[in-house]
């Protein structure tokens, strides 16, 4: 009974953290359309429900993962600590590129922070939010099928996330950066 009660905690928290990437991308489809600071601002508020429910998400998700990866499946297969250490990895990133981004655009105005720079750490945003979700269809895989060797499971996730990077990267590389002739 504790094992189905936590495979249902496991499977929950990973809806919960599909959930918090929806918010997300609608949040950054919202951003993409403004184009002052002020709006961005405003757009940027709702971030708190992606860091919030993402949380919850992550934290049930690895908890419940560590739990039946040791008493279900005895950590036997390289997908189980693939898929860990690529959760990680998501977190990370996360932090890093969303987090610095959103910040910087919460803090931007108008006569401090150019429209190119404004537009560049928006871009920022996407290519973090693409990456992540690449890494986290990569993880989804892997729990399906379910590879035994190290080699199949790491490839899976680097091909996420070289999936991730081709569709994010494009928007950076429109932008330009500050101060150079556009």
């Amino acid at each position: 009974m504790l094992h189905s009660l936590m495979l249902f905690a496991h499977v929950t928290s990973a809806m919960i953290l599909v959930a918090a990437f929806g918010i997300e991308g609608l949040v950054l489809l919202e951003l993409r359309t403004l184009s002052g600071t002020g709006q961005a601002r405003a757009a940027l508020t709702s971030f708190r429900y992606v860091q919030r429910t993402g949380g919850v998400g992550v934290g049930l998700t690895v908890v419940t993962g560590i739990y039946l990866a040791s008493a279900y499946w005895g950590w036997r297969g390289a997908w189980m600590g693939t898929a860990f250490l690529t959760v990680v990895v998501i977190a990370i990133i996360g932090a890093t590129m969303t987090g610095r981004a959103t910040a910087a655009l919460l803090g931007a105005t108008p006569d401090r922070d150019p429209s190119s720079l404004i537009e560049r750490r928006k871009s920022v945003l996407v290519a973090s939010f693409t990456l992540r979700t690449a890494l986290l269809i990569g993880i989804v895989f892997l729990m399906t099928v379910k590879p035994v060797a190290w080699q199949p499971s790491l490839g899976t996730v680097a091909a996420a996330g070289v999936i991730g990077l081709l569709f994010g990267l494009p928007g950076l590389r429109r932008i330009p950066h500050p101060g150079t002739a556009s």
